[in-house]
């Protein structure tokens, strides 16, 4: 992730560098990971706790793509968030890209 999506996601506590992210996946299944900046210096955002049993359980595979959406929460005010995954179209084993998003 890169830092400017930083914004997006859940602040953090003062002094914390570290939340628990709620995440629901396109079939509906919750994730909660472990959203982390470094203390000093460049704050990019991290996943940790949850992130590798979500990548093993997609089949996640270096060159697919991972999209975090926020939406607003309309019973609670705040945001809740989801994730959908793109997974590359091959062709002879070569990458001829991406099918699109659906519409949010």
């Amino acid at each position: 992730m890169k830092s400017k999506s930083l914004p997006h996601f859940p602040g953090f506590e003062d002094g914390q560098h570290a939340t628990s992210l709620k995440i629901k996946d396109e079939n509906g299944k919750d994730w909660d990971f472990r959203l982390s900046i470094r203390r000093r210096g460049y704050k990019k955002p991290v996943l940790s706790a949850g992130w590798l049993h979500f990548v093993k359980t997609n089949n996640l595979q270096i060159g697919d793509q991972v999209h975090f959406l926020r939406e607003q929460d309309t019973t609670t005010g705040g945001f809740k968030y989801k994730i959908k995954l793109t997974k590359q179209v091959k062709l002879f084993r070569a990458v001829i890209g991406f099918p699109p998003l659906p519409p949010p």
